[in-house]
């Protein structure tokens, strides 16, 4: 059984979209671990429940006024250390549960040191609940399967959730990776591997936006990204990610990050919640991230090809 999006008890119908990633939907960067990045920027909101390592660094550049008050005036939040360096704030304060060695300039906000228990995210709980949604989300039956020409990967679908399954090697040999996709569809591509690449390629979107795709590494303990760009939010909580020079176009939620990636703010605003599921209650300890993600014991990738294998 599945079940996405509900927040209290028993729902009809999964919740907001904008919320579709839980307590991860209104972070650039979200990571259960560390996070250390150098010479670039995070337009958006930072969020590591380790330790952030940021030198000349840009941080909020994009971030509204009601992107902050969403945020509770929050800009960047450490469950660690945070050593900010070299570069600036421009909205939002820093909150950490470690110490700080930071000298960024905070143009409209302060640095302030808090526990785990008055910190404004509960980390364990989130990684809990991103892992579980992950696991959910391959679970998805597919609504398309790929199609590949001289290693160039084209996903083609009409409707408004579009649900497609790809092999990590298949992926980390492709030449380019095209969507084709109806306006305002929501697409997820579920992308098997326990080590995947994204090589040197070009993305190409089509119909749909950017800020409506979900590229899903659910087996992934490693993902190294090599690629021009990014078009499209990652989910990869199970990660240790590494970025090259490139700009990635959505969320990023990873176990942890490392690279000289720009991350645009264009967060993920699809619906995940469209395909039929069976409504169960919600475990207490997942209460109000915004989210459930639950598999039963039953063996659910039993007859679930993915593609490319």
């Amino acid at each position: 059984m599945i079940l996405l999006g509900l927040s209290l008890g028993f729902s009809q119908k999964a919740t907001a979209t904008s919320n579709a990633l839980g307590v991860a939907s209104n972070y650039n960067v979200f990571t259960i671990g560390s996070f250390s990045e150098s010479n670039t920027d995070v337009e958006g909101a930072l969020a590591a429940g380790g330790s952030i390592t940021f030198s000349n660094d840009g941080i909020g550049t994009s971030l509204t006024s009601s992107a902050l008050t969403s945020l509770n005036g929050d800009a960047v939040v450490a469950g660690g250390n945070v050593s900010l360096t070299n570069g600036q704030v421009y909205d939002g304060s820093v909150v950490y549960e470690g110490t700080n060695t930071s000298n960024d300039t905070l143009l409209h906000g302060s640095y302030s040191k808090v526990t785990s228990t008055n910190s404004p995210i509960n980390f364990s709980s989130a990684a809990t609940s991103l892992k579980s949604l992950s696991t959910s989300l391959d679970a998805l039956t597919t609504t398309g399967t790929p199609t590949i020409s001289s290693k160039a990967i084209t996903l083609t679908g009409t409707g408004s959730l579009e649900v497609f399954d790809l092999s990590g090697p298949t992926l980390a040999s492709a030449s380019s990776f095209t969507i084709n996709a109806a306006a305002g569809a929501t697409v997820v591509v579920n992308i098997s591997g326990t080590s995947d690449a994204l090589p040197s390629f070009q993305f190409y979107i089509n119909g749909t936006s950017e800020e409506d795709v979900l590229y899903n590494f659910y087996q992934a303990t490693t993902l190294t990204d090599n690629s021009t760009s990014v078009d499209g939010s990652i989910l990869a909580p199970l990660a240790n990610v590494t970025f090259g020079y490139l700009h990635v176009d959505g969320n990023v939620v990873a176990n942890s990050v490392t690279g000289n990636a720009q991350f645009n703010d264009l967060l993920f605003q699809g619906n995940l919640s469209q395909q039929t599921v069976t409504h169960v209650p919600e475990p207490s300890n997942l209460v109000g991230l915004g989210l459930v993600a639950l598999v039963s014991c039953c063996s659910y990738r039993q007859g679930k090809k993915v593609f490319g294998n």
